[in-house]
């Protein structure tokens, strides 16, 4: 998929067709692996200490998958073992 960009742990962002191929499919383990373990959302806000929401949600399976964009991954790795 064109266009979108992978962000490494380290906080680089690289275009997903620029990634190593071993890369590529380390990511791909990897949220195989998270989607099993489970993906923690956290999420909140509000303005003052009295608005303030926080809560947080575990993702499994295919919703974890979905999160983590693992279609994306997945179809790159494809079209890179088709050409």
């Amino acid at each position: 998929m064109k266009n979108y960009i992978h962000r490494c742990k380290n906080g680089n962002k690289i275009p997903i067709e620029q990634l190593e191929l071993g890369h590529l499919e380390n990511i791909i383990a990897y949220i195989k692996r998270k989607s099993i373990e489970g993906v923690k959302i956290v999420y909140g806000g509000g303005y003052t200490q009295d608005d303030f929401h926080y809560d947080e949600e575990w993702l499994y399976g295919k919703e974890a998958k979905r999160k983590l964009h693992y279609k994306i991954y997945k179809e790159e790795l494809k079209r890179r073992l088709k050409s």
